[in-house]
């Protein structure tokens, strides 16, 4: 039996390698209660610049609720978060549900804004194409 408060504590040490330990637990539990512990983690602001494993650890679950945040995920986040994010988006097909549509495109559109690098309008091509089908 997975020891879900002990896990939720430990994903909100000040650790990163604690955190990581736990999220990596969570995912071998396989248990999908995991879902929201791992989310309530990776949304905390402290962990912005250290999320990656917390948003690799969602891969083997269904994120097809959190097409909105990986969106967003992926284009605030830092190499690890963005790949992650991106990996899970592309392996599990995801695409926004009606209400997330707006959301998505707003965060995509807010990639190209100002001076982006050529990296950064990559990913943005790449999330329009897989969130929106190929340009026409």
């Amino acid at each position: 039996m997975i020891d879900l408060a002990g896990l939720r504590e430990r994903l909100a040490s000040t650790s990163p390698r604690t955190r990581n330990i736990a999220a990596i637990e969570l995912m071998d539990a396989g248990d999908s209660r995991a879902v929201p512990l791992l989310v309530e983690a990776i949304e905390r602001p402290e962990n912005r610049n250290a999320r990656g494993t917390l948003i690799y650890a969602l891969s083997d679950f269904d994120c097809s609720e959190l097409c909105s945040q990986l969106v967003r995920w992926a284009t605030e986040g830092g190499y690890e978060a963005t790949g992650e994010a991106l990996c899970i988006i592309r392996n599990q097909g995801l695409r926004p549900s009606a209400s997330e549509v707006a959301a998505c495109k707003a965060a995509v559109s807010a990639v190209r804004l100002g001076e982006p690098t050529e990296e950064q309008l990559e990913l943005a091509a790449e999330l329009d194409e897989l969130l929106f089908g190929p340009a026409r």
